[in-house]
């Protein structure tokens, strides 16, 4: 038997008048634009949304993601398992002009469409939360190149000299 992916939508105004929640365990495989940046598709992470309407009337949706995901190290390409865990408070809206006057700690939205797709919008947050670089415990701090170059203390010409050789000329 095979199991078939099932969208997760809903209509996040109806959420939050209702003041609901949904809950859902996600396959890393399935997040396909998220895979380009992990060392492996295994796993699952947890996400929830939960609804509801804030003091000015404002319907948003509070999501939260935990779970571990795999990336390769930057310095030796070696497995690295990443925690993830974010929490973002979203705003869907209905005009762009609205986008522009949302509060700051609310993540606005455009939302023009009969139902909204979870995954998307929870896979885009999970890649926003990943972090730039990784780099195994083990790893050197710094990658070097190339040969490397020792000067020695002595060896470098003051680069002084010139001057002081100048004013020794100008007071002669």
């Amino acid at each position: 038997m095979q199991k078939a992916e099932v969208t997760w939508s809903i209509n996040p105004f109806k959420l939050a008048e209702n003041a609901a929640e949904t809950h859902r365990e996600i396959p890393i495989k399935q997040l396909s634009r998220l895979k380009a940046y992990l060392s492996d598709d295994e796993g699952v992470l947890n996400a929830s949304v939960v609804g509801w309407i804030d003091e000015d009337r404002r319907k948003l949706m509070r999501c939260t993601i935990d779970g571990e995901v795999t990336m390769a190290c930057q310095t030796s390409f070696q497995p690295v398992s990443v925690s993830i865990a974010s929490e973002v408070v979203f705003y869907p809206v209905l005009s762009e002009e609205a986008i522009a006057s949302a509060p700051e700690e609310y993540e606005a939205f455009l939302y023009d469409e009969e139902e909204l797709n979870l995954l998307t919008l929870i896979e885009d947050e999970i890649i926003l939360s990943l972090p730039l670089s990784v780099n195994a415990p083990e790893s050197p701090k710094q990658q070097s190149f190339g040969p490397k170059i020792i000067e020695k203390e002595g060896d470098k010409p003051n680069p002084f000299a010139v001057l002081a050789q100048l004013k020794q000329n100008s007071e002669d």
